[in-house]
């Protein structure tokens, strides 16, 4: 009786453990996600302000 016990709380453990590691590897996917996004935007930004840099440069120098 007592095995049988332990047995129901190991495999209740185990399945509890299955679940917690179910939802952090869909956390890692919604993190790794996030992560692209924000590099799209960062590279986004960056272009931006490199085209805006060179702009000003091309100005600068049509004023000299």
């Amino acid at each position: 009786e007592q095995k049988h016990v332990e047995r129901s709380k190991t495999e209740f453990e185990i399945q509890t453990l299955k679940e917690e590691l179910q939802l952090m590897y869909q956390a890692k996917e919604f993190l790794d996600e996030e992560h692209e996004t924000i590099i799209a935007a960062e590279t986004e930004a960056n272009e931006y302000l490199l085209s805006s840099l060179n702009e000003s440069i091309v100005n600068i120098r049509e004023d000299f």
